[in-house]
């Protein structure tokens, strides 16, 4: 997981997309070209890959349309201790061993939802029904009893059983014939990640598109009459080599390789390049940093607040901050503002944690379908006519 200058981006859900400014920066940019390799047609790409596109006249400046900047940095060597400690695991002489295990990191690195299964258990049949009408997201099987084996069944504790057991247990019991003894119900839920680690993944594979290309300007450049016939992944198949490159057996070193099936590269077939554009369709947001000694006041409780905070209230707006930099304060002094309010009634403030919700004086609320809680408090002010 080798990264260039900028680093590893994390986006969040503010973060805009604007027109190119004519900077490379930490971030991911969409190009419009009919390159082929390393690049994939029209497409978002990552900053070191742009920075190398450019380089090596793949494309032009103007070809760049739209920029997202990073609001989170990831360092460059923010893997590198990670990934010693995971090839040191692995004997040097085993092949692709730490190399296995890295891929299937990276590809854990890939999602931009988190899923979960719960399994709930029920004998009444009105609560099971009520399920399936009204929650989509719920699987349910019949619970039956093996009347040949009754005494093994009733002495199968199905608390004190792992996943796999209970699964077997289930389809060891399951017997359409006769009615169900209890009801499984299985809550699949995926849940999205506004700010996940899908960036990183990508960047990976954007890098490694551009190293291929790299690797073939060396051994063009030592063979000006090879024909690069075919890509297979991290594979380039070329006819007509008359000088090698330096290979080694080395993790993550050049090597050679048989030739693969031509069915399984891309050789004499018409490039999948992308021709779709981007139209932005956002909307602006005026992003403030507030200094507490600078346009503030003191509040009640002593906290620093923004003196504009009453206006950001009337406009709507979010506020972003590490874990215990004071959002929960803004938060219950947003509350005692909307109070104030003689045209507002009834509000609801939203919390994440229950931790949250405890700062402004909430309740936790959950859900019967969410496998997660959402923690919410409810003010209610009356006021006359």
């Amino acid at each position: 997981m080798n990264c260039d200058k900028y680093g590893w981006s994390m986006f969040s859900p503010t973060d805009e997309v604007k027109p190119f400014d004519g900077t490379i920066d930490t971030g991911i940019y969409f190009i419009e070209t009919d390159c082929y390799f390393p690049l994939k047609g029209n497409g978002w790409y990552f900053d070191g890959v742009v920075e190398k596109a450019l380089k090596y006249k793949l494309i032009g400046k103007s070809k760049i349309k739209y920029q997202v900047l990073a609001s989170i940095k990831l360092k460059r060597e923010h893997f590198k201790q990670f990934i010693n400690e995971v090839y040191d695991k692995f004997d040097p002489s085993l092949s692709n061993g730490g190399k296995h295990a890295i891929n299937g990191f990276i590809g854990l690195l890939g999602r931009s939802t988190a899923k979960s299964k719960q399994h709930h258990f029920e004998t009444n049949y009105d609560v099971v029904a009520g399920e399936l009408v009204n929650n989509a997201n719920v699987n349910i099987k019949g619970i039956y009893k093996d009347t040949q084996q009754t005494d093994t069944f009733n002495q199968v504790n199905l608390l004190n059983l792992n996943d796999d057991e209970l699964g077997d247990e289930i389809d060891r019991v399951a017997d359409t014939t006769s009615e169900p003894v209890l009801y499984q119900l299985t809550q699949n839920n995926e849940m999205p990640n506004y700010t996940n680690t899908l960036p990183i993944h990508r960047k990976v594979y954007d890098v490694a598109n551009m190293e291929m290309f790299e690797l073939h300007l060396k051994i063009q450049n030592l063979n000006p009459h090879c024909e690069l016939v075919g890509i297979k992944t991290d594979c380039l198949v070329y006819n007509n080599i008359d000088t090698d490159i330096e290979t080694s057996n080395a993790w993550g070193d050049v090597k050679k390789c048989d030739v693969p099936l031509i069915k399984e590269i891309t050789i004499n077939q018409e490039p999948k390049i992308r021709t779709e554009t981007y139209v932005p369709t956002y909307e602006s947001w005026n992003i403030k940093t507030w200094n507490p000694d600078e346009n503030g006041y003191i509040n009640k409780k002593g906290y620093a607040m923004d003196k504009n905070l009453s206006s950001y209230i009337e406009q709507g707006y979010l506020t972003l901050g590490m874990a215990g930099t004071g959002k929960s304060e803004v938060l219950k002094e947003s509350q005692l503002i909307l109070q104030k309010n003689a045209a507002i009634q009834l509000f609801t403030t939203a919390c994440p944690t229950h931790k949250a919700c405890k700062f402004v004086n909430g309740k936790p609320y959950i859900e019967p379908s969410r496998s997660t809680p959402l923690t919410t408090h409810m003010n209610i002010t009356k006021h006359k006519n």
